[in-house]
């Protein structure tokens, strides 16, 4: 009696474990404008887990499976107005091997604005412009007819008619729109000065009665309004353009200009070195009296055309060191002191040539092409 008590519980437990798969949880619908979804959450405790989804409605039965946790309703609801502009309602069961859960359903929904249902879906409006229309003061909205746009409603545009509202802030315009319109267009007026912005929502109808209902959109201005945003902003940009630009031209001159320097500051080594401007030991000792340096160094470049001499020094002449007297004479032999150059120099100008008429200021060449400028009394 015992061993059948166990066996019972044996059996009941294995029948348990066995039936009992896991439902799925928040199951939902989502119709975002004609696209429509159905999604739920499962925790995947056994990965060969698939699931059965039921589309139903008056007219429609539809059932599917698939392993992922999202489906798409949308070629099921708009394959005919039968389904969309009826109540439905989708159901979601989870299989594993041989079991499956219980079946857990979405919320009702329809595209039917009639239907009593938890979740009513809209569509939305083609892209739409709006323009000025200084004739009439107002402005002219137009957009393509819904009717062709959406191509699932072409089976039953013999029955569907669109009709939809201008709004402003001080009126509200009804314009209609048949099936043989291929772009659908409306006219509303403005008052002086006003902002020219409007919205539009609408709806298709079967036989006159409203039934599809469009999601109503923001408010659209005419570009008017906008002309200063549109002036102003790209100017703006522009001109920081422009700038950066000028900027980056000048810096990168500047890193690649090669500035020369002037000439007066262009100071040969030996010049800089103030044990070579004066060559002679006798200078060095103050011993040349006679001779007033006015520059300390001078170089000479000696070239093909440097025999054309064609200033007023053109008299001087270049000597070797220590042979060069004040007024251009010159003498043969090293003199081996200051007082042998000045008496030479004096001999050779008291000869031929009067005090008034010789130059005062001459250069003299103290060797390696150092020239210097020298006053005779």
């Amino acid at each position: 009696m015992l061993l059948g008590f166990w066996l019972v519980v044996v059996i009941l437990i294995h029948a348990v474990s066995t039936d009992v798969v896991p439902p799925p949880a928040n199951v939902k619908v989502n119709c975002a404008n004609r696209k429509t979804t159905v999604s739920w959450d499962y925790r995947r405790e056994r990965p060969q887990t698939t699931f059965r989804v039921n589309i139903k409605g008056p007219k429609l039965d539809e059932v599917v499976n698939t392993a992922d946790q999202l489906y798409d309703l949308t070629h099921s609801v708009w394959q005919s107005g039968q389904h969309y502009l009826n109540y439905l309602v989708v159901t979601v069961t989870a299989v594993q091997g041989g079991n499956e859960s219980e079946a857990v359903s979405s919320e009702s929904f329809s595209f039917n604005d009639l239907k009593t249902v938890d979740k009513k879906c809209v569509l939305q409006f083609p892209p739409w412009d709006v323009d000025e229309d200084k004739k009439r003061k107002g402005v002219t909205v137009s957009f393509e007819n819904p009717i062709h746009f959406y191509k699932e409603l072409k089976k039953d545009a013999e029955d569907l008619e669109f009709h939809f509202s201008i709004i402003t802030n001080q009126m509200q315009q009804n314009v209609s729109c048949t099936r043989s319109q291929i772009t659908c267009k409306g006219d509303v007026k403005f008052p002086e000065g006003v902002k020219k912005c409007v919205r539009l929502k609408g709806h298709f109808t079967t036989n006159g009665v409203p039934q599809v209902m469009f999601q109503e959109t923001p408010k659209n201005c005419t570009p008017e309004n906008n002309l200063v945003v549109l002036t102003v902003v790209p100017l703006f940009v522009l001109g920081l353009a422009i700038i950066g630009i000028v900027i980056l031209i000048c810096l990168v001159k500047a890193w690649t200009m090669d500035i020369p320097n002037p000439k007066f500051l262009d100071i040969d080594d030996k010049c800089q070195d103030p044990e070579k401007r004066i060559l002679y030991p006798e200078a060095q000792n103050g011993q040349i009296s006679s001779l007033q340096v006015h520059k300390n160094c001078q170089q000479t470049f000696e070239d093909d055309s440097a025999s054309s001499v064609t200033d007023s020094r053109a008299s001087l002449l270049y000597a070797e060191r220590g042979n060069l007297c004040p007024d251009g004479g010159y003498r043969s032999g090293i003199e081996s002191s200051n007082e042998s150059v000045n008496a030479a120099c004096e001999e050779e100008d008291n000869q031929s040539v009067s005090p008034y008429d010789r130059p005062h200021v001459m250069q003299m060449d103290l060797g390696d092409g150092d020239m210097v400028d020298v006053y005779r009394r």
